[in-house]
């Protein structure tokens, strides 16, 4: 009987969060929508969503940070392409299961993860949960939830909730990006951006400053875009081979 109900309050919550990503008017509005109603279920003490280039696989926008403080944005994604690590965004991409947690999936052996080592752990997390947003085959979101030592580390039951979630928050988020607006021809020639090998921008000419002036907000205003600072890790990282 006490399962039958857990269950049922799931399904009610469930229907819930998925009911708030639909009436979201816009997909940025609809990773605030959603994280507001997921903390009541599976709280967290940080967290990061992205929207993801179904193409390339690489993080790009909508972008929405909570509760994380600046100044690791390239440091984390420069690590995911330069580092093997466990719960990759690759691997959740094309993988059995698109959801994952670090303690769960190292069984408590924490430092054997570079990203808890050089990241959670120095900015006093003890565990990280990771979902990709997946429909048809395809990848449009990734959300990466934080704990510090006031919660537990995330449960079997909290990954699979959160799983659950993973198609049908695609489908919206994939109609969101799809239905947003278009942009026509714009006088503008190819923007030029030149970055060095440790992905420093060094120069850069008027037309490149033009169309990342229509890049939208990343919510990290004082760093690189997201959509950028991935690109650049990416390929510095295919470069190294």
């Amino acid at each position: 009987m006490a399962t039958q109900q857990h269950s049922s309050l799931d399904a009610q919550a469930r229907e819930h969060i998925v009911s708030a990503a639909l009436a979201a008017p816009t997909a940025d509005s609809l990773f605030t929508a959603v994280s507001a109603r997921l903390s009541d279920v599976v709280p967290s003490d940080g967290s990061g969503w992205f929207g993801i280039d179904p193409v390339t696989v690489l993080p790009s926008w909508p972008v929405r940070i909570e509760n994380i403080e600046p100044g690791h944005c390239e440091t984390y994604w420069a690590r995911e392409f330069f580092q093997t690590d466990v719960l990759s965004l690759r691997t959740l991409a094309d993988g059995t299961h698109a959801t994952g947690a670090l303690h769960n999936s190292l069984d408590g052996l924490m430092s054997r993860s570079v990203r808890y080592r050089e990241f959670l752990a120095p900015s006093g997390y003890k565990d990280e949960l990771r979902s990709t947003l997946r429909v048809g085959g395809s990848t449009w979101g990734l959300l990466v939830l934080l704990r510090g030592d006031g919660l537990a580390a995330f449960s079997a039951a909290e990954i699979a909730f959160v799983e659950s979630l993973s198609q049908p928050l695609a489908d919206a988020l994939r109609a969101k990006l799809n239905a947003g607006p278009q942009r026509g021809a714009e006088d503008a020639g190819p923007g030029v951006l030149l970055f060095d090998l440790l992905g420093r921008l060094i120069s850069v000419n008027q037309d490149a400053r033009h169309w990342m002036d229509q890049l939208p907000n990343s919510a990290i205003a004082e760093q690189m875009p997201v959509v950028l600072s991935t690109a650049v890790a990416n390929a510095r990282a295919t470069e190294a081979g």
